[in-house]
Formats: C-alpha cells, sequence, structure tokens
C-alpha cells in the first residue's frame, strides 16, 4: 500500500511524534509511506523515513495565499507515486485534503493516469485514452478538539480516527460525523525505545523531576506551576532525604518568559536545580533517568513505559497521580485531564508528596502493572494495525467500482424494472471482480494483487421518483447530469430491455438516444456494455449502419434472445464479443404462499383464473382476444386478471378488453415476485409481454404467446426456447381459444 502523511510541521509536539512513529510502523509492516510537511526538527532525526516539502509553506501565516500552490503539489505528488491513502494528521492539511478530494469530485478529467486502469483496445475516439486515475482513500486523524467556528471547513475524510473516546464524542456532537465512520485508535508508543534504562541508578538521594511539552500559552500552566512551587517541593524532598531536580523540556512562546523566571530563581538561592533544556528530538534519555513525571498526552504514556510515575496535570485539567484505577480514566481523554478539575499548585504539591510517601514495593507494582498496560493496549505495533484496518475499510469503499446503468428503468414498465432490480442484486453480490461486468477487472500491478473491487456503487439513469433502493439516480433526460455522470463513472452497462430498437412508439427517437449515449460514454473514455438485452428490430438503413458503427466500441455485448444473437451478428459483432445470457429476471423466485392468497382473497377467482399480459397492438389482435377471453369465461368459468405492466400504455389496453369481455379486473401490482406467484396459482398465462413469457417459466405454468408487431421476433424467439405456443398478429378467436383451452388441459 502506498501512503502520504500530511501534517503540517514536524518541530516537537504529540502530534508530530505520533505521525513518525506511525510511518516507521508502517514501513515495518512493509509499505511506502511519504511524509509531506514543512519540516522541522523532528525530520532531522527521522534518516529511516521520506519526506517531502511543498514549494511554499502551508503551515505559515500566508495558508489562503499558498492554498493553490499546495493544492498543485498534492497533484503532482498523486501522479507520480498513485497514492491509496491520503492521511492528514491537522486542521490544515485536512482543509487542504478536503481541496483536493473536491478537485477530484469537480475537475474529474484532471486525474489523467500514466498507467491506465484498464486495460481497453484502443479506440477511434481522440479523447478515449485518458482515463482518470483512481483517486485515493481520505483518511483524517483528529488529535485534539477543534473549534466549531470552523465546522463548515472541516473535512474528516472517508473514513475518521479519533485518538480518544472524548474526541470521537466531540466529533459526533460538534461537527456531525458519521459515528460509523469514526474509529478509536489511542496514540501507540515504540516501548522498544521507551523503557526503563538498564544503567546502573544514581545516588539514592537524587529525585530526578521532568516536565516536557510544548511551551505555548495553552499548554504551559504545568511548567509554570512546577517553577513557582519548586521551593516547597525541594523542601518537602528534603526532608525526605532527596535532593529534587528539575527538567523543563519543550520550545514554544512561553519558553523565554519561563527561562526569565527560572534564571530569577536560581539567582535567588544561589542553586541551579532547574534545567531548561528546549525542544529535544530524542525523550528516551532524559526519561529513563526520571523518577517522577509531571505532564498530558503522548508523553505521560512516554515516561510511564520508561518507568517514571507519573502525575497528570495540564491546560485542560488535573487528574494527579497515575494509578491502575485512573487509567482507564484518563485513557477515555487522551491522558489530556480533559472535564477533569482545575490544576492548582496546591493539588500539584500534594500529588508529587503523595508519591514520596508512597512505598517502595507498592509503587514498583503499580509501574509494572501500568507499563503492562501500555504494552498492551499503546503499542505502535497495535496502532499500526488499528490504521490499517481503516485504511482498507477506506479503499474498499472508495474503489468501489461506479457503475452507471442505463435503461428504460423506472418509467414504470414492470419488466424493465425487475431487470434492473436483478442486475444490481447480482452485481452487489458478486464474489470476484470480474463477476461484475463481463472482462471488467482492473489489472494487477507487477506482484500485486487485483484492487478490491469486490462491491458496487451504482447510479441509475432514470427519473427521480424510482423505486429502487441503495442506488443514486441521474435525470436520464438532463444531458448535464449524464455527462457529469459518465465523467465519474467506471464503466456504462445498457442493463437488460431491448433498448436499441426503433420498433417501438416512440421509433427512431429511443434509439438515437441510446446510440448518443454509447458515443459519449466511450468518448469520455468510459468502457461501455450491453448487459442481458435484446437488440432489433431496426428498421432503415441509416439506422443500422450508425447502430452497427456504435457496437464496434462497445467493450462486450450479452444478450438474451437467438434472435437478438443472429441480429448482432448480422451487424457484424464479433464473436469474440458476444455472449448468449439468460434475461436476469428468470433468476427470481416467487412470492410466499400466503402474500398470494392475501392478495386473491377479495377477487372473484374461485373457480379459477387465467392471467392475461396486454400491450397495445395494431389490427384486431385486441377484439379477437377478448371473444376468446369470453367464451372462456362463458364455458370454463375461467375469470381473466389482466396485468398492466407498463403504467402508461397498458392500463387503457386492460379496461378496453374488460369492456369487450364483459368481465374481469386489472391488477397493478408493481412487486416481479407476487405477480410470478399469481401467475403460478393461475390456470394459464396469456401475455404479449416478453416478460410476461419469462414469469411465467418462473412460476412453472404454461403460456400463449400473442404477437404485437410481426416484425419483431424476441416474443416467438423466446417462446419457442422455453417449449411455449406462439401465435400471430393474424390469430382469429377460434386460434387463441383452441390453444388456450390445450393450455389449460396441461
Amino acid at each position: 500500500m502506498n501512503i502520504l502523511l500530511l501534517i503540517d510541521q514536524l518541530n516537537t509536539g504529540g502530534a508530530e511524534t505520533h505521525v513518525l512513529t506511525l510511518a516507521r510502523a508502517l514501513q515495518k509492516e512493509g509499505h511506502e509511506v511519504l511524509i509531506a510537511s514543512d519540516g522541522g526538527l523532528l525530520e532531522q532525526t527521522a534518516n529511516d523515513l521520506s519526506f517531502v516539502h511543498p514549494p511554499r509553506y502551508w503551515s505559515g501565516r500566508g495558508f489562503a495565499g499558498s492554498l493553490m500552490a499546495g493544492l498543485l503539489f498534492l497533484r503532482r505528488l498523486h501522479r507520480r507515486h498513485h497514492f491509496d491513502v491520503i492521511h492528514a494528521h491537522t486542521r490544515r492539511t485536512s482543509f487542504l485534503l478536503r481541496l483536493f478530494s473536491l478537485s477530484e469530485r469537480l475537475f474529474p478529467r484532471l486525474f489523467l493516469s500514466i498507467r491506465p486502469p484498464y486495460d481497453q483496445p484502443p479506440s477511434p475516439y481522440r479523447l478515449a485514452r485518458l482515463r482518470r486515475m483512481d483517486a485515493p482513500a481520505y483518511v483524517v486523524t483528529a488529535h485534539a478538539r477543534f473549534s466549531p467556528r470552523h465546522k463548515r471547513l472541516s473535512f474528516w475524510g472517508e473514513e475518521t480516527v479519533a485518538v480518544s473516546e472524548d474526541l470521537g464524542r466531540h466529533l459526533q456532537d460538534t461537527f456531525g460525523v458519521d459515528p460509523t465512520r469514526i474509529t478509536l485508535i489511542p496514540n501507540g508508543i515504540d516501548t522498544t525505545r521507551f523503557c526503563p534504562s538498564v544503567a546502573p541508578a544514581p545516588r539514592d538521594d537524587r529525585l530526578h523531576l521532568v516536565f516536557a511539552s510544548r511551551l505555548d500559552s495553552d499548554c504551559s500552566a504545568a511548567a509554570y506551576a512546577l517553577v513557582s512551587l519548586f521551593g516547597r517541593m525541594r523542601r518537602a524532598a528534603a526532608a525526605r532525604g532527596k535532593r529534587l531536580y528539575l527538567t523543563l523540556i519543550g520550545g514554544g512562546s512561553e519558553y523565554e518568559p519561563l527561562q526569565k523566571k527560572v534564571e530569577a530563581l536560581s539567582a535567588a538561592d544561589g542553586r541551579e536545580d532547574i534545567c531548561l533544556t528546549g525542544a529535544l528530538c530524542d525523550l528516551a534519555p532524559v526519561l529513563q533517568q526520571a523518577d517522577v513525571f509531571v505532564g498530558v498526552s503522548r508523553a505521560a504514556l512516554e515516561a510511564l513505559s520508561s518507568g517514571a510515575r507519573v502525575i497528570l496535570a495540564g491546560n485542560e485539567g488535573f487528574l494527579g497521580v497515575l494509578t491502575p484505577q485512573s487509567f482507564d480514566r484518563a485513557a477515555k481523554g487522551n491522558f489530556c485531564c480533559r472535564g477533569e478539575g482545575e490544576l492548582t499548585e496546591q493539588a500539584l504539591y500534594e500529588a508529587f508528596c503523595s508519591l514520596m510517601d508512597q512505598e517502595q514495593e507498592e509503587a514498583r507494582g503499580e509501574n509494572d502493572a501500568l507499563r503492562k498496560r501500555v504494552r498492551r493496549d499503546f503499542s505502535k505495533e497495535g496502532m499500526a494495525r488499528a490504521t490499517l484496518k481503516v485504511y482498507r475499510r477506506a479503499l474498499d469503499h472508495k474503489r468501489r467500482l461506479r457503475l452507471l446503468v442505463a435503461g428504460y428503468a423506472g418509467c414504470g414498465n414492470l419488466g424493465d424494472d425487475a431487470i434492473l432490480r436483478q442486475l444490481i442484486a447480482r452485481w452487489q453480490d458478486a464474489p470476484a471482480p470480474a463477476a461484475l461486468l463481463p472482462s471488467c477487472q482492473v489489472p494487477p500491478e507487477p506482484g500485486g494483487s487485483p484492487l478490491p473491487r469486490l462491491s458496487l456503487e451504482a447510479t441509475v439513469a432514470a427519473p427521480v421518483s424510482s423505486p429502487f433502493d441503495g442506488v443514486s439516480l441521474v435525470a436520464r433526460k438532463h444531458p448535464l447530469s449524464l455527462v457529469w455522470t459518465i465523467l465519474r463513472a467506471d464503466a456504462l452497462a445498457m442493463g437488460g430491455g431491448c433498448l436499441l430498437q426503433n420498433g417501438s412508439a416512440h421509433k427512431n427517437r429511443s434509439l438515437l438516444y441510446y446510440l448518443a449515449l454509447l458515443v459519449a460514454a466511450r468518448f469520455f473514455g468510459c468502457p461501455t456494455y450491453l448487459v442481458a438485452g435484446g437488440l432489433g428490430p431496426i428498421h432503415g438503413r441509416l439506422p443500422r449502419v450508425l447502430t452497427r458503427v456504435t457496437l464496434r466500441t462497445v467493450r462486450q455485448i450479452s444478450v438474451r434472445d437467438e434472435a437478438s444473437f443472429a441480429f448482432a451478428r448480422a451487424l457484424g459483432v464479433p464473436a469474440e464479443r458476444l455472449l448468449r445470457e439468460p434475461d436476469p429476471v428468470l433468476d427470481i423466485q416467487p412470492a410466499a404462499e400466503e402474500e398470494i392468497a392475501k392478495y386473491l382473497v377479495d377477487l372473484p377467482v374461485g373457480g379459477g383464473f387465467v392471467c392475461v399480459v396486454p400491450r397495445p397492438a395494431a389490427g384486431d389482435c385486441h377484439r379477437n382476444l377478448s371473444v376468446a377471453l369470453k367464451k372462456l369465461w362463458q364455458d370454463k368459468g375461467l375469470y381473466p386478471l389482466f396485468f398492466a405492466f407498463d403504467v402508461q400504455h397498458d392500463p387503457a389496453v386492460c379496461h378496453k378488453l374488460i369492456r369487450a369481455c364483459g368481465v374481469g379486473r386489472m391488477c397493478r401490482v408493481r412487486d416481479e415476485r407476487l405477480v410470478a406467484g399469481i401467475f403460478g396459482a393461475s390456470r394459464g398465462v396469456i401475455s404479449q409481454r416478453l416478460h410476461g413469457l419469462i414469469l411465467s417459466c418462473v412460476a412453472g405454468v404454461r403460456a400463449l404467446s400473442l404477437a404485437y408487431d410481426e416484425r419483431d421476433a424476441k416474443l416467438s424467439s423466446f417462446a419457442r426456447e422455453a417449449g411455449q405456443v406462439s401465435l400471430g398478429l393474424d390469430a382469429t378467436p377460434e386460434q387463441i381459444l383452441k390453444h388456450a383451452e390445450r393450455l389449460i388441459k396441461q
């Protein structure tokens, strides 16, 4: 995994040390890690890590002016290294990451890949070779509380890491971050470096007190309190036979004022028992010599792991001596004492005296127990493993196959809606990337494994109101919306139905729409597929030529019937790109018997019924059908149920047939499972729609196919393959009645 860690600077501090520790642990796990920052003191000692610096300081006061430079810097880095994950650790870098993510969304064409993610063949379209490279996953770690003033500017990535429980609650309550996206990962420390010293112990009368933190106004209260208390604490130590030494570690805006106070104190008593070191790159040697540590957060954990007794005291609160009993309470606030009592000099002095009065054996036992907790719950290895889980989860979400499914779905046709539901269910449950679309698999990098594109993020080109769950919708008649979606899609699937034809009511308009969609997708470098659909009929020389030219650019075509297969071959589609695939609706399971009985209870079908699926048709076929249905009702007592599969065109036909028959009822069922169940409870099915025949096969009931257009052979083709009876458009009432009676007897 290729990882970029973002941070403002690498001067001394908890977040900075966290980044270096995490980078080393990730490298040890075999991952490539690059750290982008403005540099700093800690970078000079980290020769084992890789660093890169932006052209302009993104941590300076002129941050707003350097945003564009920082954004272009990140884009150049990403094009060069192809990061899998970009992980920000400060508010400034998370905001820069927000701009980076917005640039991917708003200007996807700028993400041009040096190595194309698909091994697609050369295309005649000029821009088809310019493919957007996969955008990285975005992760943000919260190391401290952020002001709600920056709520609208804050960015928490696709996954968010909180280093303590209270920070996780703060992200939820203040910034509205989804709790399912927040992962608690405590600070991890290097327990092999921060461990008790093996060197001989100094003289028994020395008591070394250490404070380590940034010396800024928001984190130096404990340092001032120690300097003010030092005289009292030294006398208390002397009364117990100890000589107290105080070491203050850190740099910042309060360093010089604190130094003046220390110099004045040393001049007054003539002793130099206080040492102000400034910022140190390596705390381990000093902490190994410490007897008592005063401070918070990561430095407190490192001191505890090094064998020192710890007093938790900082600007955000005071918890006192860290014991096994107070450890969990302190961990909830990242050992920063947030929400605890106020830091006062008296409380700090009493905590120091209590440590000196503690029995040596008791103190040693408590320290051993605390160090075991640190090694178990706060190791850098554990932090790296937990962070990698977050990365993989973010990648699994980011690297979903972004699929645009186009078709006549969501427009009120039960068959087309059923096709789409089945296709989405099939792709979402696919066990391998190759099963998402035929031959649509990202090739692995040399020596690597395929990218984890095991889940699906589907976008349906449909009207705003649609019966589909788990997918986003785009208006199918809005060109800008469609182009925008195509730019962000990994593939376009023309899913099911008979889309490429001009024999419907809309004639050439529908055919040109879908051909234009295929051309636009290939123009913008998006692979195209025709999945489990039908082809034809296409009338006219020019429409056939346009279809033939467009189908040359389609990656793979799968058709559901023999007539469509033969038509595709006649158009010149190569055999290696042409597949036979059953209609997806054949995979559904009929509804339960209880659900079917509940629907039929109010219908007058006690003596049996026959299901009729009509559609608009030319000629006298509807009059002939009504005569046959009326005769069936009079002679056999079979009640006709009419199913309006298309809510726009079929209800009028159903009402016309009911008036002509003098009996019957129209069913407006929109659940294909329930329709299949009702078909199964009937004595037979008479259908002028293909999915009426398909659902009769699902239900295991015999069906009679009636043509609606002599030029469309799909009904008769499917009927032959399914062993069903097929009649032409000119079928007489006697022929329809004869075959219907045979159907009922079987």
